[in-house]
């Protein structure tokens, strides 16, 4: 048989909320009800001695008829007060602190003596004045009582206001009235446990909530913090790679385009003398100019092309990327495929440029690190997205060489996930086939959002 305070709690409490308690939230939530315990049976005091010192004059103007009925409840006032002030200077003490119900029912059961011992002294049940007392079950209320505590301290109190009603004359309880008494102190009792729990319900439930807030919001701090490092390790990857890449363009114009301009400059200095002695035999110099400048062209062109293959803006994003396939073919022992299924010619200029990206970092990540021999790039355009696959046959994300984990390696697939997530995208990297290898999935809108359609900057 379960106990009365768990059917009491399993017919008034939500199955959702009780089940989502988790063993340290309900410690937690405890303690929090001894804390409020503490703070409520001193708040509850202060309101019962500041209301019993400043209703007491209000007795001559309500019995200024009857002096005799104000000297009857001289000595209950007296008592509640007293009781009252005892419990806020305990409290004051911190003694209160180490059994705070305890205590609070132990004042509550002399109080009630006292509050029941007023009115009768004023006359029996026929009379109104028992009446005044069925509002006095009802301070349970604001109390983070559970359902055995509750019960208990009604209980206690009621049995306190019949009680000391009672001690005045025992004969009271032959009063015909004193059922209807009773019956009304157990309705009073009943709504006051219905109400008292109902609000303990909300209570319980918003210290849930609260927590549930509080443990979403620290792992959404930890998350943010996470994504911060990881951005301030792309802001620095992308620094690094953008020295690097003016270093190598700047090596590249002084290696090569310089040298060839100071051959053009030198050679034509050369022409020039040799054309005032011999015209005639100038042939082969003009030659080696057209062969320089040829030379030169090529240079620029590479450069520019390093820079962003112009075959991306002409021809489109399949074009660029077979271009691309070839070069790293012609420039490693990388077997390279490329396949394509679907329209590519409707795509969105920043949705070509991101793709490209993807698709030039995910093979450069596999001629660097993967020491692979074979990969493959899908091209897949749907209805609205275009699907991107890369996979090789290397050593995978943890291979024993371990290149894949290092810190330049983790910066090329987090920039290629921000550029794919600034698209609304999705990006995946997982093992390929086999347990073999990388496979890297990249899924974008054909056509951005609408927050996201505007000029696409140089890539």
């Amino acid at each position: 048989m379960p106990r009365l305070s768990t059917r009491f709690l399993n017919l008034f409490y939500p199955w959702r909320v009780r089940e989502a308690m988790a063993p340290e939230t309900a410690r937690a939530f405890q303690d929090q009800c001894r804390t409020r315990l503490r703070y409520d049976g001193r708040l509850m005091q202060g309101v019962i001695f500041a209301c019993d010192l400043l209703w007491w004059p209000f007795d001559y103007l309500v019995f200024w008829n009857f002096q005799w009925r104000v000297q009857a409840l001289v000595w209950p006032r007296i008592a509640i007060g007293i009781t009252a002030l005892v419990y806020l200077l305990l409290a004051k003490l911190r003694v209160v602190d180490k059994a705070p119900f305890a205590s609070l029912v132990i004042v509550a059961l002399l109080q009630a003596l006292a509050a029941g011992f007023g009115p009768g002294s004023l006359g029996g049940p026929e009379t109104p004045y028992l009446h005044a007392l069925y509002i006095v079950v009802f301070a349970s209320v604001p109390f983070p009582f559970t359902p055995r505590q509750r019960i208990l301290f009604n209980g206690v109190v009621t049995v306190g206001l019949i009680g000391g009603y009672l001690a005045v004359n025992r004969g009271y309880i032959h009063s015909p009235h004193m059922a209807w008494a009773v019956s009304f102190f157990t309705l009073s009792n009943f709504l006051s446990l219905s109400f008292g729990h109902g609000k303990f319900i909300l209570d319980r439930d918003n210290f849930v909530q609260a927590q549930k807030l509080t443990e979403q919001a620290q792992l959404l701090e930890s998350r943010v913090a996470e994504r911060t490092v990881e951005l301030r390790d792309l802001l620095d990857g992308v620094e690094t790679a953008r020295e690097r890449e003016r270093r190598r363009i700047s090596r590249e114009l002084h290696d090569e385009l310089g040298q060839e301009l100071s051959a053009l400059r030198y050679s034509l200095q050369f022409t020039r003398v040799r054309y005032d002695r011999e015209p005639s035999a100038i042939a082969a110099n003009l030659q080696d100019l057209e062969e320089l400048l040829r030379r030169t062209a090529q240079t620029t062109r590479n450069l520019v092309t390093e820079l962003r293959p112009r075959v991306l803006d002409d021809l489109g994003l399949e074009a660029a990327v077979e271009w691309l396939v070839k070069r790293v073919e012609s420039r490693s022992d990388l077997k390279c495929t490329l396949t394509s299924d679907g329209d590519l010619s409707g795509l969105d200029e920043r949705a070509s440029i991101t793709a490209f990206r993807v698709i030039q970092e995910a093979l450069t990540n596999v001629v660097r690190h993967a020491q692979a021999t074979v990969a493959h790039v899908n091209l897949a355009a749907g209805d609205s997205t275009l699907t991107i696959t890369v996979e090789d046959d290397g050593v995978g994300l943890h291979g024993e060489s371990g290149p894949r984990s290092q810190p330049s390696t983790g910066v090329g697939l987090l920039g290629m996930r921000e550029r794919v997530h600034a698209l609304s995208g999705t990006f995946q990297v997982g093992d390929g086939k086999d347990g073999k290898g990388v496979r890297i999935e990249c899924r974008l809108p054909l056509a951005p959002p609408p927050s996201l359609r505007h000029p696409a900057r140089s890539s």
